[in-house]
């Protein structure tokens, strides 16, 4: 073997040798709650915070959504976006994955458009509720559970997998415990998605999610991406500015206004 080969192979192998191993580790069960409690006690938790519920109406973007379906604004006097402006939309929480979300429609919409009224109005509601089932583990404090099924560390942070068979959730975390990307499968969907929180003085906030969801294993996936800002209502962080962007279909933005809590 020439000297130049026996210099990279023993380059190799010092590398080798001195680089953490990346295969993913079992933490010990004896150091699975510490870890896991301290990694929940980092994110902002409503419930923990004294909050039980909370009621929002909802401003919608309509240009931004009109916009991004038909590649333009609509005019002002428009029959469908009076109808859709003059009607009120509001969401209620108790904190659980599902908001009870309200539409009270504004008279009736324009003559042989009301299918398309529907779909819209639908399709809205659909996706408030979306956004809130994605959002909300992150605010009531399950996102991490204290009880996994596995905790792994690995050479960048750590592991959580909870579930098993057809329905598994999976998170990966830094060092520090921040949480950067969440796989889930099921029987109905499978969803890829990396994550952004962001510091605040009362724990992280989820302020972006961003990936693939997809319907079935062979089915197409869909990118979305959301985003959020918070406000503060009373002693409590609520979401405020909400952005659904889904690729080549349509984008949603809104406001939370008028918040009231329940404690």
């Amino acid at each position: 073997m020439s000297l130049y080969p026996r210099v990279v192979l023993l380059i190799a192998i010092f590398i080798a040798a001195c680089s953490p191993s990346l295969e993913a580790q079992n933490v010990p069960q004896k150091e699975q709650t510490q870890l896991l409690t301290t990694a929940r006690s980092q994110y902002y938790n409503l419930r923990a915070a004294g909050l039980k519920g909370f009621s929002c109406n909802a401003s919608v973007d309509w240009d931004a959504l009109f916009t991004s379906i038909n590649g333009k604004t609509p005019p002002a006097d428009d029959p469908m976006v009076q109808y859709l402006q003059g009607s009120h939309l509001s969401v209620s929480s108790d904190l659980s994955s599902h908001p009870n979300i309200s539409w009270v429609s504004a008279g009736t919409p324009p003559k042989d458009r009301e299918q398309s009224a529907n779909q819209l109005v639908n399709g809205l509601k659909q996706t408030l509720d979306g956004f809130f089932q994605s959002w909300m583990p992150s605010l009531n404090g399950t996102l991490i559970t204290l009880t996994p099924s596995s905790v792994k560390a690995t050479a960048t942070g750590y592991v959580i997998v909870d579930g098993a068979s057809k329905a598994i959730d999976e998170l990966t975390l830094d060092k520090k415990l921040v949480i950067h990307h969440l796989s889930t499968t099921s029987a109905k969907i499978n969803g890829e998605l990396d994550t952004t929180y962001t510091p605040s003085a009362k724990g992280l906030l989820l302020t972006k999610l961003d990936g693939t969801y997809q319907g079935s294993a062979d089915g197409p996936a869909t990118h979305v991406t959301m985003s959020a800002t918070f406000q503060p209502v009373e002693s409590f962080q609520l979401p405020d500015s909400l952005s659904f962007v889904v690729a080549n279909v349509a984008t949603f933005k809104m406001r939370l206004v008028d918040c009231t809590v329940q404690k």
